[in-house]
């Protein structure tokens, strides 16, 4: 009896895992940033500083791109928060269609920075 109640178990396990597979769509959906990650209009916008390229004394032939982003309501001589990202420059990207923030950046910390 046991082992019949084994079998109709696993059996009944096995009718749903197919009935919820079937009803997965064949592709997942396009992938949408969450709205906190989407340009606003009504949201001050800052700039974006590309720096010298960092250059390691330590790994040979090692050098890595930065950037600094100055918020639109930065003062200087206030204090400022400051967030790091370690992986990679696509946080600088922030427009649809893959368009790059590179007209809005500047190669001069002084040009904003004053």
């Amino acid at each position: 009896m046991k082992a019949i109640s084994s079998s109709l178990f696993a059996l009944a396990l096995t009718t749903a895992s197919l009935s919820l597979h079937a009803q997965q769509p064949a592709t997942p959906p396009a992938w949408q940033p969450h709205a906190d990650a989407v340009e606003r209009a009504d949201v001050p916008h800052g700039t974006v500083i590309d720096m010298p390229a960092w250059e390691s004394t330590i790994f040979a032939n090692t050098t890595r791109d930065w950037s600094i982003y100055v918020p639109a309501q930065y003062k200087k001589g206030d204090p400022a928060a400051l967030m790091i990202f370690q992986d990679g420059k696509g946080y600088k990207d922030t427009k649809d269609a893959g368009e790059s923030l590179s007209s809005s950046t500047t190669s001069s910390p002084e040009a904003t920075c004053r």
